[in-house]
């Protein structure tokens, strides 16, 4: 179904992202997208962790220096890696 988000792709995409990827969003994670995308501090925390590529140790210093955006955060993760394997 159609989601509230803004922009083409239901809240907060990354362009590098494979296209797999965003549809997968767009089909099962589109509430967490919107919600983190109308979050300027989720917005900021989801920016920074994108240049960690993946290192821990910079996504918890991402979460530390940004921690007001972990609430909407978080659980965008968890719905991606739950049900979005080409968002890894």
């Amino acid at each position: 179904g159609a989601c509230g988000g803004t922009g083409p792709g239901c809240g907060l995409f990354d362009s590098s992202e494979p296209a797999t990827c965003q549809t997968c969003i767009k089909a099962s994670c589109c509430s967490e997208s919107s919600a983190c995308g109308l979050d300027a501090d989720c917005v900021a925390l989801e920016s920074c962790v994108e240049l960690c590529h993946g290192d821990a140790a910079c996504i918890a210093s991402c979460k530390t220096e940004i921690p007001d955006g972990a609430s909407l955060f978080d659980p965008l993760v968890a719905c991606e890696s739950a049900n979005c394997p080409a968002c890894e």
